[in-house]
């Protein structure tokens, strides 16, 4: 049995009741907006850090520090409106279950957190959140800024400082579904900008990046935290940072003595990504999916575990996971059929997309239920009868969907029936 991690969500803003009993390796939100989808990611962000930080007391627990090391205010994580919609009807229950079956869980009910346990050392790991917001196209205006970006919010400026960490020692960063990269170059007064180029052109003059087009803004923040987190992130400093703060601030360096050694426990790194697509036409969404999924599983460093979660309003991004798991059988990307998990949320609950196909028992993603919106606008269009324009049947002026028909393109379960 392999490390599992479940989630249970209950009237909290606009999710009624939900249930993930095996967060994937890659996993999709679609909806519509205000449906929970960002939600959903930021209450598992906290519970992963909840738990995180229970990992790090047991460590030091288990290292003959004998007072609790510290307490977890569960308001005071409460970040970006996120406790406005949690009350004392709020359920909340996050289940970490070991490799050995062993299950520690965290509970929110009745408007109290419950945490009390202690983990055994050959069950210890460390967890990395890193949460990427939608607004991240502003962030390449900021790079040249000093300042602290107070009233943007807390995931806002995480996300910043990760971004900011990512280019510190990166002079390059290659936007290959865009076909551009981001080159660091120091200017005369010492200061450092960043301009874009593109990679097939030798004679373009380049733009700075915060003028870029908003497609490469957005997109920039996305690749270079994926390629930080997958490669250049260091665990041991993160680690020591919080074990050594704690030690010297309680005055208990004296007492430490370490049990387990911290290159052996395993390492996670859990990314959340609002709405990747943004400003970008269909097909560089797809490449920017499939450039993130072989980043963060094929191309990571060996001493860490990635995951994915993506909150999107595309039914692209969603469609594409049919490829991803058509590659996965191949044994292209670093995952097999079974890491994947899409569902839509709707109505206050999440409903999977993904089953299987009766004719190739493949695990596929049903699309058709993302059809509606598409259906409703032509059945818009013919009932309009008498409006103007021409195509080869009626005279009428019409647009050529051949380019992209979304609504024939999807790949569904009903299709094969």
């Amino acid at each position: 049995m392999s490390f599992n991690e479940s989630i249970y969500i209950k009237n909290v803003g606009p999710i009624r009741e939900l249930r993930i009993d095996n967060i994937r390796p890659l996993t999709v939100l679609i909806g519509a907006s205000a449906t929970g989808k960002s939600t959903l990611m930021k209450v598992l962000t906290l519970m992963r850090y909840i738990y995180k930080m229970e990992n790090i007391r047991s460590y030091l627990l288990n290292s003959e520090i004998k007072r609790s090391p510290f307490r977890i205010g569960f308001k005071n994580l409460l970040k970006d409106g996120l406790g406005a919609t949690i009350s004392k009807n709020s359920e909340i229950e996050y289940v970490a279950t070991t490799e050995g079956g062993v299950a520690y869980t965290i509970k929110y009910t009745g408007g109290k957190l419950q945490n009390k346990f202690r983990i055994a050392n050959e069950h210890l790991r460390f967890f990395k959140e890193a949460y990427v917001v939608e607004e991240r196209g502003a962030m390449p205006s900021f790079l040249s800024k000093s300042t602290r970006l107070n009233d943007l919010g807390f995931y806002f400026n995480q996300t910043f400082d990760d971004f900011q960490a990512s280019l510190q020692d990166r002079d390059r960063l290659d936007l290959n579904h865009l076909g551009f990269a981001v080159i660091k170059r120091k200017i005369r007064d010492g200061r450092i900008r960043y301009f874009v180029f593109s990679t097939s052109d030798k004679e373009d003059p380049g733009v700075e990046l915060k003028y870029a087009s908003s497609g490469i803004q957005t997109s920039a923040p996305v690749v270079s935290l994926i390629k930080y987190f997958t490669q250049d992130f260091s665990f041991d400093k993160a680690f020591r940072r919080s074990i050594l703060s704690y030690l010297y601030d309680s005055d208990n360096l004296m007492s430490f003595r370490p049990t387990w050694e911290l290159k052996e426990l395993p390492r996670h790194v859990h990314l959340y990504i609002e709405e990747p697509e943004l400003n970008l036409f269909p097909t560089a969404q797809c490449a920017l999916l499939n450039l993130a999924v072989e980043e963060a599983f094929v191309n990571k460093k060996e001493d860490r575990e990635l995951s994915l979660m993506i909150a999107t309003h595309s039914p692209y991004i969603a469609n594409y996971i049919n490829v991803l798991l058509r590659k996965s059988r191949l044994g292209e990307i670093g995952l097999s059929e079974e890491d994947f998990d899409v569902y839509l949320l709707e109505d206050g609950r999440a409903i999977p997309l993904i089953g299987e196909d009766e004719d190739t028992h493949e695990r596929v993603v049903d699309t058709f239920p993302l059809t509606e919106a598409m259906e409703d606008i032509y059945n818009e269009y013919v009932s309009l009868g008498d409006h103007v324009g021409e195509n080869e049947d009626t005279d009428e002026r019409a647009v050529d969907g051949s380019l992209g028909d979304i609504y024939n393109d999807y790949v569904t379960i009903e299709e094969h029936e």
